[in-house]
């Protein structure tokens, strides 16, 4: 991050390759079916998007990790966050927040949840799987263990724990689904699904 000389977002792009390995079947290697969530809080994400909102929108990574004393390790993380959402994008060494960045920074909490909603059931792969399903069932419920049963096919056996733990977490924050910690099981969230949110948009794989 802090070398001049290295593009950065091939580094992501080299990380998000090499962090998680696909489970191995007997034909090899399967091919992983859903994009790996980075693991950060929503809380550490919107902060982020604020701060950078609050400073212009564009940065360089040193500077960034010397304003934040945040190391390499720590930021990737929620940069990735923030990209994979479409609220900011990783240029070479810069980070550059998105216009819909700019709006998630400055909107209300409802606002900001209803943006983060439809990020991440059209662009990660893996919440859209969850909502899809609760969508289908007719209780509109899913059991956990059935959806870490998915993952597994694509993640071993802890990183999938970690994906599913990571997008309840996003999922909730989201109010595109609830979980009960009791029961284990997803339900999805109809409450927050208004008019101006009919169907969260949602694209064929």
């Amino acid at each position: 991050m802090t070398n001049p000389d290295l593009d950065a977002a091939a580094i992501v792009a080299e990380q998000r390759a090499r962090g998680v390995v696909a489970r191995p079947h007997a034909g090899g290697a399967r091919r992983r079916r859903y994009q790996a969530l980075p693991d950060v809080s929503t809380d550490d994400v919107i902060g982020l998007v604020q701060y950078l909102s609050g400073i212009g929108g564009q940065i360089e990574l040193r500077v960034l990790e010397r304003d934040l004393q945040m190391g390499a390790d720590d930021l990737f993380p929620l940069i990735e966050a923030a990209d994979l959402l479409g609220l900011a994008d990783l240029r070479e060494r810069e980070v550059i927040v998105t216009p819909l960045g700019h709006r998630f920074a400055d909107a209300a909490l409802d606002e900001q949840k209803t943006i983060f909603r439809r990020a991440a059931v059209n662009q990660l792969s893996l919440i859209r799987f969850i909502v899809r399903q609760l969508e289908t069932s007719p209780s509109h419920t899913a059991d956990a263990e059935e959806i870490l049963d998915e993952l597994r096919h694509s993640f071993t056996g802890d990183e999938a724990q970690r994906q599913l733990d990571t997008a309840v977490e996003w999922g909730r924050y989201a109010e595109a689904f609830t979980y009960d910690d009791t029961t284990g099981q997803l339900r999805l969230d109809e409450e927050h699904r208004g008019p101006a949110d009919p169907e969260l948009q949602i694209e064929p794989d």
